[in-house]
């Protein structure tokens, strides 16, 4: 069975609908189409985090790795959902694994190409949805961390978790007043 188009699809998701033709039309320009068949890997937990993924079709599974060395399943993704967003707004390396699970058509954002429009947008706005994403990325990547650790440890999940490193402090501390040389 042939899959659709990605203009096509794109067209039928809620989100990406709401876009004038001409704003669908810069998207598909600004990212690359990839095909996945089951079984192949997207990308790996710790690897260096250089683009976004949009899934048009298919899904994928998500996964984190777990003390014991074992795999725990997040969930999966599927049309509509975005995988990798955390790396690409703040440079930290993959927090998951993804796995194609079913025939999948995604759009890849590249880091290069999402900062090139980044740089296109109000300057203002931009900055308020980078420290935005910011604390989200840190509170995701804290509860991905206590979910793993749960896997093995359940009791682990009744505590407040500690600022244990830079990705769980607050998004306030990325507030810091710089002085100019």
């Amino acid at each position: 069975m042939a899959m659709a188009s990605a203009s096509t699809l794109l067209q039928r998701m809620e989100e990406p609908s709401r876009l004038h033709s001409r704003e669908r039309r810069r998207l598909l320009a600004l990212t690359e189409q990839r095909r996945m068949e089951p079984g192949e890997l997207l990308f790996s937990q710790g690897e260096a985090a250089d683009h976004l993924v949009l899934v048009l079709s298919g899904s994928l599974e998500v996964t984190v790795q777990i003390a014991d060395g074992g795999q725990l399943a997040l969930g999966r993704s599927g049309p509509g959902e975005v995988l990798g967003e955390m790396g690409l707004l703040d440079g930290a390396p993959r927090s998951a694994t993804a796995i194609c699970k079913q025939r999948a058509l995604l759009l890849v954002l590249p880091r290069e190409r999402y900062r090139a429009l980044a740089a296109q947008a109000d300057p203002l706005a931009c900055w308020v949805l980078r420290i935005a994403a910011r604390g989200l990325s840190a509170r995701i990547g804290d509860m991905m961390d206590r979910i793993a650790a749960a896997a093995l440890d359940p009791t682990l999940l009744r505590g407040v978790p500690q600022d244990r490193d830079e990705r769980a402090r607050s998004w306030w501390s990325s507030l810091r007043l710089r002085r100019r040389s």
